[in-house]
């Protein structure tokens, strides 16, 4: 499991927001990530930061990884139907302007390792 993984997986760590601990934690190095579809951007994998971390595609990440990101919310009628990256993808990769509206299990599963 890399470092990235392990600060998503272990959730309960209790970390005083006006102690100590909080100042001494580690920030992890942050990562690229597919932002959209033609879109890089830094990341700091900390499930503190994050609204939905998604742990399995974290537990899963490797150079090797390759994700694959789809829309099943609306009807295609222009563009791609899927998108591929070496890079863990954002909730919204592919559909940035419905994902942003809807987040049912659709759109919760629209990306995946394969």
């Amino acid at each position: 499991m890399t470092d990235s993984a392990a600060s998503f997986t272990n959730t309960h760590t209790p970390l005083d927001l006006h102690g100590r601990n909080f100042r001494q934690a580690q920030c992890p190095q942050p990562i690229q990530v597919a932002y959209r579809s033609f879109d890089r951007q830094w990341l700091i994998p900390d499930n503190r930061l994050l609204v939905m971390a998604r742990p399995p595609l974290w537990q899963v990440r490797s150079e090797r990884q390759i994700y694959v990101s789809e829309q099943d919310v609306h009807e295609i009628t222009d563009g791609p139907a899927l998108v591929f990256s070496g890079l863990i993808p954002d909730l919204h990769h592919l559909t940035a302007g419905v994902a942003a509206c809807v987040r049912s299990g659709a759109i919760a599963r629209a990306a995946f390792p394969i």
